[in-house]
């Protein structure tokens, strides 16, 4: 008896795929069943190739360029760990440069590029510099890279270049980079910065000189900045003269801020937003002084804020309006309420204790009356981030 095969449209095969989408069991089931279900759950299953140390730069390379391989077309982040078993030294730079060249040649298309630091115990000094060579010319021949990430890695006086390199750069993502971008006396205006950069994302890093290399640049060129997405955590002191001349130059453009920060009750007024007459998005994240974001909120100039997302401080139990913060709290209250009249405003509060909502209310008791809040709990021992939303 004959019997027939009936294979699906690729149309078909691609939506039941894409349901399956966050079910890494499934794809890997759907993969064993035809080729042309291996092609689809390829880009889900390998769209981030993970290299645990840069010997694994030659083997990816070998990947790549084999006539079996199948996921050439999936890749489209790259993830580097870079630590004591980096091992790329200012040396062996020539010997990786022409495996890296072939990887970019293979992947015309990746998109991200992440180094990566997990090892974080006790380093030589000798094992600190290797690693902090990794950043060298041969990257540079990842010319697609529209997003660098880098997370908890030992840096180098010469990131900034490093970054500079990488001219369709839209994506800049910092977390944990501790030490000094910069050379002592370094001109930065000898680093063109990428020109296309919009979405900028800094923590616990040495967030002001990213951002006075940016407008240092735009100042003395024709170059304007395109930065549309600024979100900045652990805010220091010493950080904030940076960030409201930041501010201030974005203008327009800025579309959705978040700043995550802990400042006394002075350091906050060169801060405002008055500028930023575009924004649509606000995130605010007050470590230990709430009573500075009445004073923040009441800076606003856009006409076209659609959302508030207000995180409170994990620490101790919010306070009771004092005297002084009254009026301050009731300017910002009938504010967001006419805001709310024009673009249907929201508000959205994280809190850490549900105790806390009835405190809110008094800060915010007509917006509370026209329902324009809502409420987000979060355990005390809760440890987000800043790029949470």
């Amino acid at each position: 008896m004959a019997t027939t095969t009936t294979e699906l449209p690729l149309e078909i095969i691609e939506l039941i795929i894409d349901r399956l989408s966050e079910d890494r069991d499934a794809l890997e089931t759907c993969s064993l069943v035809a080729l042309n279900w291996v092609r689809c759950t390829r880009s889900y299953l390998f769209s981030t190739a993970v290299l645990e140390n840069t010997h694994s730069i030659p083997t990816l390379a070998e990947l790549l360029e084999s006539p079996l391989s199948t996921i050439v077309h999936a890749i489209r982040y790259l993830s580097i760990e870079v630590s004591f078993r980096c091992h790329f030294n200012r040396e062996q730079a020539n010997d990786y440069a022409p495996y890296l060249a072939a990887i970019s040649t293979r992947l015309p298309s990746l998109e991200s590029l992440e180094f990566v630091q997990h090892s974080l115990g006790v380093r030589s000094n000798r094992l600190s510099s290797e690693v902090t060579q990794i950043f060298l010319p041969p990257w540079s021949c990842f010319q697609s890279i529209r997003t660098l990430v880098f997370r908890s890695v030992e840096t180098s006086p010469h990131l900034l270049g490093f970054i500079s390199s990488f001219p369709n750069l839209r994506a800049l993502e910092m977390n944990g980079v501790q030490s000094s971008l910069t050379s002592p006396g370094e001109q930065l205006l000898h680093i063109p910065p990428p020109n296309m950069l919009q979405n900028v994302r800094l923590s616990r890093c040495a967030a002001e000189e990213v951002l006075d290399w940016l407008l240092s640049y735009a100042s003395s060129s024709s170059t304007k900045l395109s930065t549309s997405m600024l979100q900045l955590g652990g805010i220091s002191d010493q950080q904030i003269t940076s960030i409201a001349k930041y501010l201030t130059a974005c203008g327009p453009i800025l579309q959705h801020l978040s700043l995550s920060f802990r400042l006394s009750d002075r350091d906050f007024l060169s801060l405002d937003f008055c500028h930023n007459v575009s924004l649509r998005y606000l995130r605010l994240e007050p470590d230990l002084y709430f009573e500075v974001v009445s004073q923040l909120l009441c800076s606003i100039a856009s006409t076209a804020l659609e959302q508030i997302e207000l995180v409170m401080p994990a620490r101790g139990r919010l306070a009771r309006l004092y005297l002084h913060d009254e009026k301050s709290w009731a300017k910002a209250d009938r504010f967001l309420v006419g805001q709310e009249s024009d673009n249907g405003l929201s508000i959205r509060v994280q809190l850490h204790r549900a105790i806390d909502e009835e405190t809110i209310r008094a800060y915010l008791p007509l917006c509370t009356a026209r329902g324009l809040i809502s409420y987000v709990y979060k355990p005390v021992f809760y440890t987000g981030t800043y790029f949470s939303s």
